[in-house]
C-alpha cells in the first residue's frame, strides 16, 4: 500500500542571497564539451550481477581509449584482488597512453588509502579520488557524528593522501567528493570542500578536482543546478579547482542533472556508457555527448562505430542495450508510421536535390550514418503500420525502382497485408519480393510472347501479337497511335476487355551503360479500379509492353475471370477464385461466374435454436418425414444456453439442463425429443436421469411424434437433455468433446 506521508523533501536548496539571479538560467545550450571521466570500470562494474573478469575489463578499457576518454576510473583497488591486479597490469605493461589519466577510488580510511597507493605506485599519471559521506541522514543515522567530526574525517584523509603522494613513485592528481552531496546542506558541503582544499593547496597548473555527486537523485534538475552554481561561487582556490559532477539516475533525470550542472559551472562529468551503474545507473555518456553533437558541439568522444560499441558492451557486461536507448538503441531511428516515413523520405530527397550539408531531416535528430547506422535497416522499417512513402523510398534507395505515387499507395497496401498476416516486420529484401511478385514482369495468366510492329501510312502503328494463356495461344492484332497503344488495343479486342491507360512513365534502372529500362503502366477499368504494372528490359518498348501486361494481370488476379475471345468467336474461360472453384465442384460444372444461379450439393447444414423449431413446424405442415442426410444436419444451441433469466431457469419445465426451455413450446419439444433420437442415443452411454443408477439405460422417447422419431431427426450441438431431477448433472458424452 502506498503512503506518501512517509516522504518529504530531503534536499537542501542553497542559501537565499538577496538580488542574486542564477546565471545558468540565461543559457540555452552547452557551448563547449566538458572533460569526460568514464567510471564504467569501477561504478559500472560494481553494479553488475557478474562483474567483469580481468580480460573483459582489459577489452572494455581498450574500447574506452578508442572512444577517446582521457580520464578513466579503473577501479577500487583496495576492494578486491581483481581490481588490484587490473591496475597493476595497466601500469606494469605500460598500457596507459601519455595523454590518458587513470583514476582510483578510496574512502577516507587509513588502511584503504595506503593499499590504494601500493596499487597505483609507478603510474605515469593517476587521480587519487577520496571521499566520505556528508549528508545529514548519514551523519545522524550511520556515523552518529557531528558536522565537525565528519569534516575532520575528510581533512585527515586529505593529509594522509598528501603525505603518501610524496612517498610513493608516481605522478598523482587529487579529487575529493562529499558523498551524498544532494542530501547535504550546500553551505556545509562547501565548508568541508574548502577545508580539504586548504590541506591540498592546489594551483592553476596543478588543479584539484572537487566532485559534487548526485549519489542519490533527490531533487528536480534545476535545484541541483542552483546547488552547483552556488558552490562554484563559494569554493576557495576557484581558479585551481576543476568542478566535477557525478549524477546517478534515481529520478530518471541524470542527463538533465548533468546538462544543467555544466550550464551552472561544472567543468567535468563522470559517466558510464549506456547509463550503467548502481540502482538506476549513472548518467549516460552517450546521450550526453550525442546531445551536444546534435547541437553542433564537438563532444570530443567518438561514437562513430556505435554498433561495435554496443556489441562489446553487451558481451562483456552481460547487460542489454535497450532498444529505445537514445542514439544507440536498435529502434531509435526506426520509423514504422506511414506519415513519418513519408516525411523522412521527402526530407532525404530534399537534402539530396539541394546538396544540403545541414542536417534537419524530419523525425531524425542526427544523421544515422554518423554512428554507422543505415537508412534501410535502421530508419525506414516496414510493418503493418508503414506507408507508401517509406516503402517507395526503400525501393528507390536500394534497388533503383521509382514507382509513381498511386502505384506506391497500392503497393503499400499489399506490403502491409503481408506484414499484418505474418504479424512481423519485413526486411527490405522482402519488400522487394512483394513488389516484384505482384507487379514486375507479371506474365500470368496473360502474356505477350511475340510482337511485330508496322508503320501505317496514316502515321499509326499496327501491332501483331501472339498471346498466351497457359497452353492456349492466339494470334491477334490492332492499330494505335503508338506501339504501346496498338498492343493495348489488340489485347482489349482479343480478350474482351475494356480499360483506359491512365499512366505511363519510364526511367533507367541501372547506372551502367547496359542499363535496363523500367516502365510503369496504370490502367483504369469500367468498375473504377486502378491496376498497376512494372516492366523491365534492355529494350524500352519491351519494358513498356511488359508493364502493360503486368497491369492487366494484376487487375485480373483480383477481379473478374479473364476470357479469351477465340477466332471462332467463343471464349476460353480464365482462372476462377477459390470460392468459385468450390461452388463449381459442388454443382458439377467446370466453370461458374458471378451472377450465375446454381444448385449445389451441401456438405453440412447448420440450424440454431431460434430458427430450427420454426423449420420443424414447416416440415410437418408440408408432410416431410425425412432430410437428405441426418448426419449432415446439425443444430447449434447458441441463444438459450444458459437460461436468459431467473424466471426461465426456475420454471418446472426447465428442470435439468434443457437449453431450449426458454424458447417456444416447439423449441422445448424438439430439444427434449432430440435425446431420444437414434442419432443421439448412439453417441452417448447414458442419459442424465439414469446416469447414477443405470448407465446403459435408454430413456423412453418423449417427443410428440411418438416412440418412433422421424428419420430426419438432426443431431443437437451440444446434445439436449430430457427433464431430470433438480440438481442432477451429467457431463457431455465423449463424442461431443
Amino acid at each position: 500500500m502506498m503512503d506518501a506521508t512517509k516522504y518529504q523533501i530531503g534536499y537542501y536548496p542553497p542559501p537565499v542571497e538577496p538580488g542574486h539571479v542564477y546565471e545558468w538560467m540565461q543559457k540555452d545550450h552547452i557551448e563547449t564539451a566538458p572533460a569526460w571521466c568514464s567510471v564504467d570500470l569501477r561504478d559500472g562494474n560494481q553494479s553488475l550481477v557478474v562483474p567483469m573478469s580481468l580480460e573483459e575489463k582489459l577489452e572494455f578499457y581498450e574500447m574506452l581509449l578508442k572512444i577517446g576518454f582521457k580520464e578513466i576510473e579503473v577501479g577500487f583497488p583496495a576492494a578486491s584482488e581483481t581490481e588490484y591486479e587490473f591496475l597493476r597490469k595497466l601500469i606494469d605493461e605500460d598500457r596507459i597512453p601519455q595523454d590518458v589519466t587513470i583514476q582510483v577510488l578510496t574512502q577516507c580510511r587509513d588502511h584503504i588509502i595506503r593499499r590504494t597507493f601500493e596499487a597505483v605506485k609507478g603510474a605515469p599519471r593517476a587521480i587519487i579520488h577520496f571521499y566520505n559521506s556528508t549528508s545529514e541522514a548519514q551523519r545522524r543515522e550511520v556515523f552518529h557524528k557531528s558536522r565537525e567530526e565528519i569534516k575532520q574525517i575528510a581533512v585527515d584523509g586529505a593529509k594522509l593522501i598528501k603525505e603518501l603522494s610524496r612517498e610513493y613513485e608516481g605522478n598523482f592528481l587529487f579529487e575529493y567528493s562529499p558523498e551524498s552531496f544532494t542530501g547535504t546542506e550546500p553551505e556545509y558541503a562547501v565548508e568541508v570542500c574548502n577545508a580539504v582544499l586548504d590541506v591540498m593547496q592546489p594551483t592553476p597548473d596543478r588543479p584539484m578536482i572537487i566532485n559534487l555527486p548526485v549519489t542519490v537523485e533527490m531533487s528536480m534538475p534545476h535545484i541541483y543546478a542552483n546547488q552547483i552554481e552556488w558552490c562554484s561561487k563559494h569554493l576557495k582556490y576557484r581558479d585551481a579547482v576543476v568542478l566535477s559532477t557525478h549524477p546517478h539516475n534515481d529520478r530518471g533525470c541524470g542527463v538533465a542533472d548533468a546538462e544543467l550542472a555544466v550550464l551552472a559551472g561544472a567543468q567535468r562529468v563522470e559517466c558510464c556508457l549506456f547509463g550503467n551503474g548502481e540502482r538506476t545507473g549513472n548518467v549516460d555518456a552517450i546521450t550526453l555527448a550525442m546531445n551536444m553533437y546534435s547541437h553542433g558541439v564537438d563532444p570530443k568522444l567518438d561514437f562513430s562505430d556505435m554498433p561495435a560499441i554496443c556489441e562489446v558492451y553487451e558481451r562483456v557486461t552481460r547487460m542489454h542495450v535497450y532498444e529505445r536507448s537514445p542514439y544507440a538503441g536498435s529502434l531509435v531511428f526506426a520509423a514504422f508510421s506511414g506519415s513519418h516515413q513519408d516525411a523522412i523520405a521527402k526530407g532525404m530527397t530534399y537534402r539530396k536535390e539541394h546538396h544540403q550539408h545541414r542536417w534537419d531531416c524530419p523525425y531524425i535528430p542526427i544523421d544515422p550514418h554518423d554512428i554507422s547506422r543505415t537508412y534501410d535497416a535502421d530508419v525506414i522499417r516496414i510493418n503493418s503500420q508503414s506507408g507508401k512513402g517509406g516503402i517507395g523510398f526503400l525501393l528507390q534507395q536500394n534497388y533503383g525502382y521509382n514507382p509513381p505515387p498511386h502505384m506506391r499507395e497500392q503497393l503499400g497496401y499489399r506490403v502491409k497485408e503481408v506484414s499484418d498476416h505474418d504479424h512481423r516486420e519485413l526486411s527490405v529484401q522482402e519488400v522487394l519480393e512483394v513488389f516484384e511478385d505482384n507487379y514486375v514482369n507479371n506474365a500470368a495468366p496473360l502474356n505477350v510472347t511475340a510482337a511485330h510492329y508496322t508503320q501505317n501510312q496514316d502515321g499509326s502503328i499496327s501491332a501483331n501479337l501472339t498471346l498466351r494463356r497457359g497452353s492456349r495461344m492466339i494470334q491477334c492484332g490492332a492499330a494505335g497511335n503508338g506501339r504501346l497503344d496498338a498492343v493495348a488495343n489488340a489485347i482489349e479486342q482479343a480478350a474482351g476487355m475494356d480499360f483506359t491507360l491512365i499512366h505511363y512513365s519510364e526511367h533507367a534502372l541501372d547506372p551502367d551503360t547496359d542499363s535496363r529500362a523500367c516502365s510503369y503502366v496504370g490502367l483504369k477499368w469500367p468498375d473504377g479500379r486502378e491496376t498497376w504494372g512494372c516492366g523491365t528490359h534492355t529494350d524500352i518498348i519491351v519494358a513498356g509492353v511488359r508493364a502493360l501486361v503486368s497491369a492487366i494481370n494484376t487487375g485480373k488476379q483480383r477481379g473478374r475471370p479473364l476470357d479469351f475471345i477465340t477466332e471462332n468467336g467463343g471464349t476460353i474461360p480464365m482462372g476462377m477464385t477459390m470460392t468459385q472453384k468450390i461452388l463449381a465442384a459442388h454443382c458439377g460444372q467446370e466453370h461458374v461466374k458471378a451472377g450465375q444461379l446454381i444448385e449445389a450439393n451441401l456438405d453440412i447444414v447448420l440450424g440454431n435454436d431460434i430458427t430450427t423449431p420454426v423449420a420443424i413446424n414447416e416440415f410437418e405442415k408440408a408432410g416431410f418425414c425425412d432430410v437428405f442426410d441426418k448426419t449432415r444436419v446439425n443444430i447449434v444451441l447458441d441463444h438459450f444456453v444458459p437460461n436468459k433469466d431467473i424466471k426461465s431457469a426456475s420454471s418446472p419445465s426447465s428442470a435439468g439442463s434443457s437449453p431450449a426451455d426458454t424458447a417456444s413450446s416447439t423449441s422445448s419439444t424438439w430439444a427434449r425429443w432430440a435425446w431420444s433420437t437414434p442419432s443421439c442415443r448412439s453417441r452417448a452411454s447414458s442419459p442424465p436421469e439414469t446416469a447414477s443408477s443405470a448407465p446403459t439405460a435408454t430413456p423412453a422417447p418423449t417427443a410428440r411424434w411418438g416412440p418412433s422419431p422421424p428419420a430426419w431427426a438432426p443431431r443437437i450441438w451440444p446434445p439436449a437433455w430430457p427433464p431430470a431431477r433438480r440438481g442432477s448433472r451429467c457431463p457431455l458424452p465423449s463424442v461431443w468433446s
